[in-house]
């Protein structure tokens, strides 16, 4: 029950442009402030380990995946410096203004830094133990389209190979490519491997609903078209087990379908009016009036249940002109346990729906006072979500299994003009990292 979960509350600390970052073992805790990295000791006390000071301003932090490592960008000068928590006086350094960077990420077995420049002109792989470099072509995307496979044996990248739309598979560690195909779309938008890293998700752009099921070796597995006319797939979650796959369209619905047949198993609908007939809980946050003697800890917030039937949902304009529709199903996560999905509309963007997947129903829809800015399901306990909305509120959502029940909660920081813009779980799920504008702190469950 989210009324049990109680927060101890570290002290404050300054941060730059909203990076600060828990390392994936949890040991960890990376904050910047201008041209400073500083790694704390996770925990309430957040112990200072490494204080390193880099030559320029640093725009953006990266853990690798093992932990051992932490790189910093300065993406005007095209500069990153690597340093080890393991060995402090380590520290590596790569540069190369003639191809900018634009995005960077760490190889699966974090021995490898991946750089793709502007342009897309080229992917740069550069190795930390042998110092090489070698460089992949034909990227058809800079900010997306470069996948490792959950299993670490895979990198799947989306080219564009002689005009055509193709998926590269290269080795997960030596990015020795394997396999090119070519696949059947008009405009390959992105991929995403299966939990069991056998197959490959891959949707058409916005103005078709395509999605095609490839196996890492280019053999086509299904071909899925919800519909002929109108905008098609905004978003793709597979299930935790692998067994359904979500997509979040621009028509207001999400298809599910059954990895077993690839067949749809249902259409969950987003109406903008509930009518009589519909049995979803309705909850809506109020404020409350301020308490006599005025407390930091107490929420002035609670949670009611709106019965008026038929209820008309608070919608915001689409402009179909832009070539990004806002609209559509901009977010459907499933919980770490399989049993629940929530999703969230761009044209409801104060509301949250939590859909029971055994039954295909949607059970609650919480209402929000302000658009909502950040949710995340806790990584550990059961389809747990935690939301931000941009205020002094971090808003906890349990639904109960036995009887279709939710339980819902809020917190804020001890303290004054703390207005929560980021959220993020460990990956134990224990502690709950909190950033305002400047200033950051951890919420560690007592």
């Amino acid at each position: 029950m989210t009324g049990h979960i109680k927060f101890s509350y570290s002290n404050l600390y300054k941060h730059s442009r909203f990076q600060c970052k828990i390392s994936p073992n949890d040991h960890y805790v990376a904050n910047v402030v201008e041209n400073r990295l500083v790694i704390r000791a996770h925990g309430q006390e957040l112990t200072v380990v490494q204080v390193n000071e880099a030559r320029l301003p640093i725009d953006y932090i990266l853990w690798s995946p093992t932990s051992d490592y932490i790189l910093t960008i300065n993406y005007a000068k095209s500069r990153i410096d690597i340093r080890s928590v393991i060995d402090p006086k380590w520290h590596g350094v790569i540069t190369d203004e003639r191809y900018p960077f634009v995005k960077v990420q760490w190889s699966s077995d974090s021995k490898n830094v991946l750089c793709i420049s502007e342009l897309k002109l080229r992917l740069a792989i550069w190795n930390l133990s042998t110092k090489e470099m070698k460089y992949i072509n034909h990227l058809k995307y800079s900010e997306k389209g470069i996948e490792f496979s959950p299993d670490k044996n895979y990198v799947a990248i989306v080219e564009k190979y002689k005009e055509k739309d193709c998926i590269g598979i290269y080795h997960g560690n030596s990015f020795i490519l394997l396999h090119r195909f070519e696949v059947n779309t008009v405009d390959l938008d992105d991929i995403k491997w299966c939990p069991d890293s056998m197959y490959i998700a891959i949707w058409d752009n916005c103005l078709y609903h395509k999605l095609l099921i490839y196996r890492y070796d280019g053999y086509l597995c299904a071909t899925y078209t919800g519909y002929e006319f109108g905008l098609g797939i905004k978003c793709v979650n597979w299930s935790p087990n692998g067994k359904l796959l979500a997509l979040g369209n621009y028509d207001q619905t999400i298809h599910l379908l059954s990895t077993l047949s690839w067949q749809l198993v249902g259409t969950l609908e987003h109406p903008t009016t509930l009518t009589e007939t519909m049995e979803t809980n309705v909850m809506e946050e109020i404020e409350l009036p301020p308490p006599v003697i005025p407390t930091f800890q107490k929420a002035n917030i609670d949670y009611r249940h709106v019965l008026k039937r038929p209820f008309h949902i608070p919608t915001r304009r689409t402009g179909y002109e832009e070539s990004n529709p806002k609209t559509g199903i901009g977010i459907c996560q499933f919980s770490p346990d399989g049993l629940y999905l929530y999703s969230k509309s761009v044209i409801m963007p104060n509301i949250i729906w939590i859909w029971q997947i055994k039954s295909l129903k949607c059970l609650h829809i919480i209402l929000f006072r302000k658009t909502i800015k950040q949710a995340n399901w806790n990584p550990c306990q059961n389809h747990l979500l935690t939301v931000t909305c941009g205020d002094e509120h971090i808003h906890l959502i349990q639904p109960t299994e036995g009887n279709d029940d939710i339980d819902i909660s809020s917190h804020k920081v001890p303290t004054t003009d703390f207005l929560v813009k980021k959220i993020k779980w460990n990956s134990n799920g224990n502690a709950l990292l909190l950033m305002d504008q400047d200033l950051f702190c951890i919420a560690v469950q007592k």
